[in-house]
């Protein structure tokens, strides 16, 4: 799914005939798009996600796929440890098996730890939002992405994502001012080391 509509590319590039250049944009935005889902390491729009994770003795799991710096969790379907449901509160809560903090992504194991255990920990949430409702940060990269690229585009860049430069790989955001790729890079998920 795009972070733009086309609309929004259009009012943006200010292109103010209702057809012109619908054949192109499009490409151009899911383009855009996937480099920012790649760059970031996160999917904006909204979507259910599965995490399986080890519970290994630790009063908290951080989502993966969601919480600051990515996209917030919206709802909590179920959390299950060893195959058994536990109630879950996204706020305080004395009887709650489990607290999310769902603006962080955090699932903390009320009044002890997870069990120890291989992928035993099975947690299914929302995350992410409507088009509509993109960060600002983000809608405005991918407006300036498909600015950028709208200017100079060719059909050696129509439908695709990167290139080859002859010795690589080179992405649309590696194209972009360093004020917007550092808009990103403020929302890149930054993975911690296995312990």
């Amino acid at each position: 799914m795009d972070l733009l509509t086309l609309d929004e590319a259009k009012k943006y590039l200010r292109i103010s005939k209702s057809s012109q250049h619908d054949a192109e944009l499009p490409a151009l935005i899911g383009a855009v798009s996937e480099d920012i889902r790649t760059f970031t390491g996160f999917d904006w729009l909204e979507q259910t996600l599965t995490e399986l994770r080890n519970g290994n003795c630790q009063a908290g799991l951080t989502a993966l796929k969601a919480g600051r710096p990515g996209p917030p969790i919206t709802s909590v379907t179920s959390v299950k440890e060893n195959g058994v449901a536990l109630t879950v509160a996204t706020a305080y809560s004395a009887t709650a098996d489990v607290v999310v903090d769902v603006t962080r992504g955090t699932f903390t194991r009320q009044g002890g730890i997870w069990a120890e255990g291989v992928l035993n920990v099975e947690l299914v949430y929302v995350a992410g939002t409507a088009v509509a409702a993109i960060p600002a940060d983000i809608k405005l990269v991918a407006r300036e992405a498909v600015g950028i690229f709208f200017k100079r585009m060719d059909t050696k860049w129509q439908g695709i994502s990167s290139r080859s430069s002859g010795q690589g790989s080179v992405s649309i955001i590696d194209e972009l001012p360093p004020l917007y790729r550092g808009l990103l890079e403020r929302r890149r998920r930054v993975m911690a080391p296995a312990v």
